[in-house]
This record gives C-alpha cells, sequence and structure tokens, in this order.
C-alpha cells in the first residue's frame, strides 16, 4: 500500500485526497496512510462488505469526482488522475472504467473508448462496467445510488446495472491505467474461484427473484428450479453462468497449464482449478 499511496502523492494537475477504509488490519496499513496524509475510516471486521466499505469511504469523501482503488492497485504514471477525471466533462457519465493493465482488452480498448447508456446485458456489464479495484465514480449519483451492503462480491456489477437503469452513463474505458501489485498464492486462487462461483449464482438469482444462496445451495436451487418452479428463470440464471464461465475459462484455463508447466509434481491443485471453471 506505500507503493500505491506514494504513486499518488505525485499525480500532477490534480488536488486531491486520500481516505483509507480499514476494516481493524493487523499490519501498519493504517500507520503507512496517516503517513501519507490520508484519512482513515474505521469499519469493524465483522460489519465488512465490500459494499459497506466503499459506501463507508464515499461517505466521507468531500469531492465529486471520486477515484475507488484496491490497497493493491497501482497506479501506472503522473497523470493517472488527471486521466480518471476526462470521462466526466460529460454530464451524464456516472462512472468510468480505468484500464488494468493484466487485461489484454482493456488496453487494446482504451484509444476508442465507448459510452455504455441504456438496458446493458450482463456480459457487457462484466467486461466492460467499472471495476472497484479501480474505477471512477461521481459522488452525487452515488448519493442516490449506493452500493449494495448485502451482497458478498459483484456488487460493482449491480451499481452499475442499476445507474444505467436510472439513465446515467458509464465511460468504458478511461485512460487512466493502473496494475495490480498483489501475487496470489494457490489456495488464495481457489478460494477466489468457489467466491467467483456463489457471486456469479448470487447476482445473476437477484436479477430473476431469487434468494442468495452458498456455490453447493446454487447448485440445488437451480436443478430444483429448472424441474419444479420456475424453468424460464432458472433458464436465464444458467445462461449468464455460463456467459461468465465462457469469457473466463480461456484465461484460467491457460494460467492452469503454465502451472503445471512450471510445477510439474503439482498436479493437483490446477485440475480442481479447472474442475470449479467447469462447473460454473
Amino acid at each position: 500500500m506505500d507503493k500505491v499511496l506514494t504513486g499518488l502523492s505525485v499525480q500532477r494537475n490534480v488536488k486531491s485526497e486520500v481516505i483509507l477504509v480499514d476494516n481493524e488490519s493487523t499490519d501498519n496499513s493504517v500507520e503507512i496512510a496517516r503517513k501519507h496524509g490520508a484519512e482513515v475510516v474505521m469499519l469493524p471486521r465483522k460489519q465488512f462488505t465490500y459494499g459497506r466499505a466503499l459506501n463507508a469511504g464515499l461517505e466521507a469523501a468531500k469531492n465529486e469526482i471520486c477515484v475507488i482503488l484496491s490497497a493493491h492497485s497501482m497506479p501506472s504514471g503522473r497523470d493517472f488522475l488527471a486521466a480518471c477525471c476526462e470521462p466526466f466533462d460529460i454530464p451524464e457519465v456516472a462512472a468510468a472504467r480505468c484500464v488494468y493493465a493484466g487485461k489484454q482488452s482493456d488496453q487494446l480498448r482504451w484509444t476508442a473508448p465507448e459510452v455504455l447508456r441504456g438496458q446493458v446485458n450482463f456480459e457487457t456489464v462484466i467486461s466492460k462496467g467499472p471495476l472497484a479495484s479501480g474505477c471512477v465514480i461521481r459522488r452525487s449519483v452515488w448519493q442516490k445510488v449506493a452500493f449494495d451492503e448485502t451482497v458478498n462480491a459483484a456488487e460493482d456489477k449491480k451499481w452499475a446495472q442499476a445507474i444505467l437503469s436510472q439513465g446515467y452513463a458509464i465511460y468504458s474505458p478511461c485512460a487512466a491505467t493502473y496494475f495490480y501489485l498483489k501475487k496470489i498464492s494457490r489456495v488464495a486462487d481457489v478460494k477466489n474461484q468457489i467466491r467467483d462461483i456463489e457471486a456469479i449464482y448470487n447476482y445473476s438469482s437477484r436479477l430473476v427473484g431469487f434468494a442468495g444462496a452458498s456455490a453447493a445451495e446454487a447448485i440445488c436451487g437451480l436443478l430444483k428450479s429448472l424441474l419444479i418452479s420456475a424453468p424460464l428463470a432458472a433458464v436465464t440464471v444458467a445462461r449468464v453462468s455460463f456467459l461468465v464461465c465462457f469469457h473466463t475459462l480461456r484465461c484460467r484455463v491457460r494460467r492452469t497449464f503454465k502451472r503445471v508447466r512450471k510445477h510439474k509434481r503439482a498436479i493437483i491443485p490446477p485440475a480442481l482449478g479447472c474442475l470449479m471453471v467447469l462447473l460454473q
């Protein structure tokens, strides 16, 4: 986080305030943030959700244009914040997606950005909507439509569709680029894939009126609805889950084979990763 805050401190042409939302961290994050002059908002660990953390930070903010970054999202270049502000010359733009350096499609699209308006399907929201790890939003719009604090993930996707339905627009992507500093371990990667399965089902099920569920409950609920209660709604959930799986499968399979080649004796974790992808 020290590198991220240092990167923000050397930005030019933009005056900014920095706010850290801390959920009872056990390292020296708070001390580092205060050393850089950042305001610290404390969020009890038991109350943490991604949506609640975002809302807490935005509540403390004073400026209209707010950049949201993960503690591991490193801004690239001294004009990162200036590039974040550019899309908001368009009055109806409520949010902008930043360019994630690890995503090739983002890198290829920044020279010809799109302005998303109206009814946008789930697939487009995933690939072109704002990411909570690196995005910009208009605070006055957030005051009307806050992030959902009850979901475990995909809160940024749900918020994006909510503001689009109210007539606002999303700029995707702006020219501001960031890259991710944190290296993800195999165990964390498996946990993230499990969380992705739950998040995909929970988000898509809310669109068709189902209650949230765990990954196991999601599979049972989907089979039950297919056979008994709401076949059409279940087909919608299955279609959304397939779209997400399809757009992430190639990347995950490629990453799995790289791990197999690098760690020839460690076959079980990559095989498990592939299985989870297929179950999505």
